[in-house]
Order: C-alpha cells, then sequence, then structure tokens
C-alpha cells in the first residue's frame, strides 16, 4: 500500500490573523475613547503610567452598565493605540509615556 504525501510550503505571515480585534462599542475619538452614544469617555492623554491605565479599567469594571465584552474591549483598544507590554508594563516593570509620545501615538501634532 504506497501513500502519497502532498506538503505545502507555509510562511509565517500566513499564520497571522489580520483581523482586528473587537473594541466592543468603544471607538477613537480625538484624543479620547468613547463608549457608546458618547456616554462615557477616556482621555488618553491621561494614559501615562500603568497605574493610570490600571485605574481607568478598574473605574470602568465598578460601572453597572460594564459588560466582560466592554471591559475587553477596552483593554484591546487600550492595547492596540499603546501597545501596552511595550509601552507601559513589560516584564512586570512600571514604565512612563510622555505627552510627547502619546500624542504621538494618537497621531496628533506634538
Amino acid at each position: 500500500m504506497s501513500t502519497t504525501a502532498k506538503f505545502r510550503l507555509i510562511r509565517f505571515s500566513d499564520l497571522q490573523d489580520d483581523t482586528p480585534r473587537p473594541w466592543h462599542g468603544w471607538r477613537r475619538k480625538g484624543r479620547a475613547l468613547i463608549y457608546g452614544r458618547d456616554d462615557y469617555e477616556v482621555d488618553l492623554t491621561t494614559c501615562t503610567s500603568s497605574a493610570e491605565v490600571l485605574d481607568w479599567i478598574a473605574q470602568i469594571s465598578q460601572k453597572n452598565w460594564a459588560t466582560a465584552a466592554c471591559l475587553a474591549g477596552l483593554v484591546n483598544a487600550l492595547d492596540d493605540i499603546f501597545d501596552l507590554q511595550s509601552s507601559l508594563c513589560g516584564c512586570g516593570h512600571d514604565k512612563r509615556l510622555t505627552k510627547t509620545e502619546i500624542r504621538r501615538r494618537l497621531g496628533m501634532k506634538a
């Protein structure tokens, strides 16, 4: 009994999922993340340290309207904008972003 194996060479880029992560109701508007119809606003220029980002997450988690999807969307949005692990909290070390760096990440003039 003979079997013929067929192999296909794949590239690393073929394995990457380029589908954007869902923000579950959050959207970016200027220097803020907005939830719903302008119901709640996170000022991204205040996100200069891991503690300040965590404070926003904790603050929103206490809202009665904040679902698990809402919180996941907020974390995804913050990570997509700031690349949290490399810019603010990599290896468990608190790092800081300058206002200039935040403006650059938001595509705003310095």
